[in-house]
């Protein structure tokens, strides 16, 4: 559903609105001390973001602190508005025109964001009937995945499917070049992409590497999506930062299979990860990942991966 950005600054219009949402988030039962974990605390307002010092043990935090959020000097309620634009799968273009911010500023936010969801990706695990395949970003509409090019990106991507043949939760990995026998990712790839993100005692898995008669149509589409989606928003987006595209789009589809809304997890998901710098964004290397890295082989004993 598109967002009228007139509805989402009725949602989010004050600061005292998007900290009483963020207080909410971080601490769904009521205030909790990082150190001690008491209950009670005094709230000292002499700062941007007021401080709340436990009664307890004096330990002074921020509704910022261990947020993705954490030492922004920008109001909580663009950061509110960022979220709730991300269920377009908005560019840093459009949210620095939307929510007026710098350039700088919305690109920050939306990896920031984008961080946040792949700690979310991390965490997800296939169930039941899963299938993997492997799959191929050019960075282009225009170059096909079937000829070699030099920005190709091999990617392994695994679904769980309904009684149906439908897809109801995905997972997309950007694969390093160790795993890829000519082109694109061998088999060694899916069984590494199990270890990581297939939960213990699965119904089925099966996994293609191409060619295969086996190959899910369901999933394939699944995946021309995502980079039809990366081309016509940010026309193309190179190694160093597709895996959080990858991860941003998968948490997206994942929420609306299952029915959820954006804005019931986000602000959550926000205040419970820890932020990434500037600095560290921009010497992140590609193919890292908080479920584990995805570029140098492993031998597999037991269907877990061993060093």
């Amino acid at each position: 559903m598109y967002i009228q950005l007139r509805e989402v600054e009725e949602t989010y219009q004050t600061e005292e609105a998007c900290a009483l949402a963020l207080f909410r988030a971080k601490w769904p039962s009521g205030f909790r001390c990082p150190i001690c974990a008491h209950p009670d605390y005094y709230l000292i307002r002499t700062r941007q973001h007021p401080l709340f010092e436990c009664r307890h043990c004096t330990h002074q935090t921020s509704l910022i602190a261990g947020t993705i959020m954490e030492c922004t000097r920008t109001p909580l309620c663009k950061w509110f508005q960022a979220m709730q634009l991300m269920s377009l799968g908005v560019s840093a273009t459009e949210l620095m025109e939307r929510i007026c911010v710098t350039y700088k500023t919305a690109w920050l936010i939306n990896h920031k964001l984008r961080h946040a969801m792949m700690h979310a990706n991390g965490r997800v695990l296939l169930a039941a009937h899963i299938h993997i395949q492997n799959d191929m970003y050019t960075g282009s509409p225009y170059l096909s995945s079937l000829v070699p090019h030099e920005k190709d990106q091999p990617i392994i991507a695994g679904a769980e499917m309904d009684d149906e043949g439908k897809v109801e939760k995905i997972v997309m990995r950007q694969v390093g070049r160790g795993f890829c026998r000519s082109r694109f990712p061998d088999r060694a790839a899916g069984e590494h992409f199990a270890t990581q993100h297939v939960a213990s005692n699965p119904i089925s898995v099966v996994i293609t590497p191409r060619p295969s008669k086996q190959y899910c149509v369901a999933l394939a589409l699944m995946c021309r999506q995502a980079f039809r989606w990366l081309s016509a928003t940010f026309r193309g987006i190179g190694a160093k930062h597709l895996q959080a595209y990858l991860d941003e789009f998968c948490y997206r589809t994942n929420l609306s299979a299952g029915k959820r809304e954006l804005m019931d997890n986000l602000p959550a998901l926000c205040a419970q990860t820890i932020t990434i710098t500037y600095r560290q964004l921009t010497r992140r290397k590609p193919f890292s990942h908080p479920a584990g890295d995805f570029h140098t082989p492993q031998r597999i004993a037991n269907g877990r991966a061993v060093a």
